[in-house]
C-alpha cells in the first residue's frame, strides 16, 4: 500500500497537517504515516484512528537535518506524497528531501484533487492572493498545507509511537540568540486587531490593546510596525513573509492593506478597517470600512464597548 506521510515538529503541527494527508489517502487508497520530532504519547492521541503508524524522532541536531533523515527513512519505495504545515524548519526539509528524491514540491497548498490517469491537481495561492495557481503532478509529491487550513478529523482508539533514532545530525550549534518574541498565536486567534502605519508612536498602540482586551482579541501588525519601526515582535507581524490569520474578525487600524499584507489576513473570515485615506488599499478588501481618523474611532469604540460592558 502506499503510504502519505504527514511531518511535524510537534503533536500539534501534525495535527494542522493530518486533514490533508488523510484526503489524500482517501482519494489515493493510501495510508498515514506521522513523524514528529517530539510527541511521544501525546502523538498517539493526535493521529489514533488516522495513522496507521506514527513515529517520535529521537537524536541531536538541528530540527531540519533530524527530519530530513527521518523522512528518508519512513517514506519508503511505495511514497505516494510527503506533507507539512509551512512552518520555516519543516519547509526547510521537505524541500531538501523533495530535491535528494526528484519530486516536484508545493507550498501553502489549498486545494487538492485526483485527476485522470494518475495526476493529482494541486492548487495554492499566487501573486500575493489575487490569484489561483493550478498544478499538475504525477505522485509522488511533497507538499506544505497554511496550519488550519484542512481541519483535522476526530481522532479515536489507540496507536503505538515508535522511537526513530536518527543519531546526531546538521552543524554543532555553539549558541542560539532568539529573537524578542512574546510568545503570541495570532494565527489561532478569533479575532485579531491589526495596527499599522497610521500609529503615529509606539505609545500610541496602547489604544489597539484596549481595543483588543475589551474584544478579546490579540494584536497584530502590518511590516513597517515590526520589521521597520521595532515596536512590536516578529510574531505579531502579519504578511506573507510571516504570520497568516484565520479570524472570524479582523479589524485593521491604520493599515494601507498593501498585497504582502493582505496575503496573510485574506482567510480573515470578515475584514473592517479603519483609514483616513479614502482611496487605501485595504477598503478593497473589507466588509465593513470606516473613512476617518483611527485617533478619533478607536476611542469612540472603546468607550461604547465600555459602555456596553457596565
Amino acid at each position: 500500500m502506499s503510504r502519505v506521510v504527514v511531518a511535524g515538529r510537534n503533536p500539534q503541527d501534525v495535527s494542522s497537517a493530518i486533514g490533508f494527508a488523510k484526503m489524500i489517502a482517501d482519494a489515493s487508497g493510501s495510508s498515514v504515516v506521522a513523524v514528529a520530532l517530539s510527541g511521544g504519547d501525546e502523538l498517539g492521541r493526535a493521529v489514533a484512528g488516522i495513522a496507521s503508524e506514527a513515529y517520535a524522532i529521537s537524536g541531536s541536531g538541528h530540527a531540519p537535518e533530524l527530519m530530513l533523515e527521518a523522512l528518508g527513512r519512513v517514506a519508503g519505495p511505495d511514497l505516494y506524497a510527503v506533507v507539512s504545515p509551512a512552518l520555516k524548519d519543516l519547509t526547510d526539509a521537505l524541500a531538501r528531501f523533495s530535491a535528494g528524491a526528484g519530486i516536484p514540491m508545493l507550498t501553502e497548498v489549498t486545494e487538492f484533487a485526483r485527476g485522470a490517469g494518475g495526476e493529482v491537481t494541486l492548487r495554492r495561492a499566487a501573486m500575493a492572493g489575487r490569484a489561483v495557481a493550478e498544478y499538475s503532478v504525477v505522485p509522488p509529491f511533497a507538499a506544505t498545507v497554511a496550519p488550519g487550513r484542512f481541519p483535522a478529523p476526530q481522532p479515536s482508539g489507540t496507536i503505538e509511537v515508535r522511537r526513530l533514532d536518527v543519531g546526531a545530525r546538521g552543524p554543532e550549534v555553539l549558541g542560539v540568540e532568539p529573537k524578542r518574541r512574546e510568545g503570541v498565536d495570532i494565527s489561532s486567534a478569533d479575532i485579531v486587531v491589526g495596527v499599522g502605519r497610521g500609529f503615529r508612536s509606539k505609545e500610541d498602540l496602547s489604544l489597539a490593546f484596549r481595543l483588543a482586551e475589551l474584544l478579546g482579541a490579540a494584536v497584530g501588525c502590518s511590516r513597517p510596525i515590526a520589521a521597520d519601526y521595532g515596536w512590536l515582535p516578529e510574531d505579531r507581524w502579519i504578511g506573507i513573509s510571516a504570520k497568516k490569520i484565520r479570524p472570524k474578525l479582523y479589524v485593521a487600524l491604520g493599515i494601507s492593506g498593501a498585497p504582502q499584507h493582505m496575503a496573510g489576513a485574506m482567510d480573515s473570515k470578515l475584514i473592517a478597517a479603519v483609514n483616513k485615506d479614502k482611496n487605501a488599499p485595504i477598503f478593497q478588501y473589507a466588509d465593513y470600512g470606516v473613512i476617518g481618523d483611527l485617533y478619533q474611532v478607536v476611542p469612540a469604540l472603546i468607550r461604547r464597548l465600555e459602555e456596553l460592558r457596565r
